[in-house]
């Protein structure tokens, strides 16, 4: 059963999957690290504290999205921890030991929100909070706009305002796709269209796991795969705000030049067909996210 030690940390001994096989389980001592915002595990526990630089393994609680049982693997009181580069299987001894894990992780990982956001605030707040947002990415807080749609002979328009409310007088008319009519979804302009990244790759495959040729096309608004460079409708696309990460593999290496992609529902292994190929995917998906 999980414990609280001296230094107000939830731990205990626990069976963790460290190569992600749901089959080999090792017994390991876990520690939930609030104030370093880790989750660390080792051989036994730790008699001193230089006995905790060298973990079995880590896991930075800022990644995790997600813990939860994990009803789809065949093994007895699992729970998995989702992270974008992968998910982590865990196994307890009984149901209670279980659900109080998973509490005590979600509780260590979830996302407070600063109760500004929840009071409103004077215009020179959001102008100061804007500023903040705008330190490191070249942009004035000063033309920090937001938008609002009215009904204009009977159709809906979408108007660019500036924080005090101000509509934002344009010197070029309104783009058609802004434009719908009323009984109609409203639509937000498609300014995605732009490709960023396309070619050939081979992806692993989620069910049967084996590896297939694809072309792949990165948008400014989306990432799709093919069967062939000729289709004009994609296997799969997926919106860019789905996509989490990106990185080149380096821990296992499984192939060469292996790219790996996390998306909000699933992790994507990619192989490029040269090094660097994979860094320049890694590249566009970073710049596109």
């Amino acid at each position: 059963m999980p414990e609280v030690d001296g230094q107000n940390r939830h731990c205990g001994y626990l069976d963790i999957d460290e190569m992600d096989t749901k089959k080999k389980f090792q017994h390991r001592y876990l520690i939930v690290d609030r104030k370093k915002g880790l989750i660390q595990w080792f051989i036994d526990k730790p008699m001193k504290a230089s006995d905790e630089d060298k973990p079995c393994g880590i896991i930075n609680i800022g990644y995790i999205t997600k813990v939860d049982v994990a009803s789809k693997a065949k093994v007895s009181y699992c729970f998995v921890i989702n992270t974008p580069f992968r998910p982590y299987y865990v196994q307890t001894i009984n149901q209670v030991e279980l659900e109080e894990w998973v509490e005590i992780i979600n509780d260590a990982s979830k996302i407070t929100v600063p109760k500004l956001f929840f009071h409103p605030a004077p215009l020179e707040l959001f102008k100061m909070f804007a500023a903040h947002l705008a330190k490191d990415a070249s942009i004035d807080p000063e033309q920090t706009f937001t938008y609002r749609t009215e009904i204009v002979g009977g159709v809906v328009v979408k108007k660019k305002c500036t924080l005090d409310g101000q509509v934002v007088k344009q010197d070029e008319p309104t783009s058609p796709t802004s434009l719908t009519h009323p009984d109609q979804h409203f639509q937000f302009p498609n300014v995605g269209s732009k490709i960023i990244k396309q070619g050939w790759a081979i992806k692993q495959g989620h069910v049967r796991k084996n590896w297939k040729r694809r072309y792949f096309i990165l948008k400014q608004d989306r990432f799709a795969y093919y069967k062939s460079d000729q289709d004009k409708e994609p296997i799969r696309s997926i919106p860019i705000n789905e996509i989490l990460a990106a990185r080149a593999e380096d821990e296992m290496k499984p192939r060469d030049n292996l790219l790996l992609l996390a998306t909000t529902d699933k992790i994507y292994y990619i192989q490029a067909e040269t090094e660097d190929d994979m860094y320049e995917w890694v590249d566009a998906f970073c710049n596109a996210i």
